[in-house]
């Protein structure tokens, strides 16, 4: 892959796709996440991980801590179902990512 920067330079925004993995005991779950964003490496990473944890569906559940109603996330890694119990949000995935690597980078196509 040729990841050419002059991709996102002068404001311009690229589409990144990032395969992510995830890890919990033998259990591995491998995500493909596009990210278009005028934005590079790391950054480009992490926008990935926050994008799935804003796809990934909820379940409902009482929350003590502020007598509600509230939504928790969930993720299956392999067969095992993880919830975000302690609503930690991204930071409760970055604890299982294990490995990610932007795998291609195109220019934005406007329509």
């Amino acid at each position: 892959m040729n990841y050419d920067p002059n991709l996102t330079l002068c404001m311009r925004s690229a589409e990144h796709v990032v395969r992510l993995t995830f890890a919990q005991w033998e259990y591995r779950q491998v995500v493909d996440v596009i990210v278009t964003a005028n934005i590079r490496g790391l950054d480009v990473i992490n926008q990935s991980v926050e994008n799935l944890y804003d796809s990934l569906p909820t379940i409902p559940f009482f929350n003590d801590d502020i007598g509600e109603d509230d939504e928790m996330a969930v993720f299956h890694v392999g067969a095992l179902e993880c919830t975000d119990e302690g609503l930690e949000g991204v930071g409760w995935l970055n604890e299982m990512l294990i490995k990610a690597e932007i795998i291609s980078i195109t220019s934005e196509v406007k329509s």
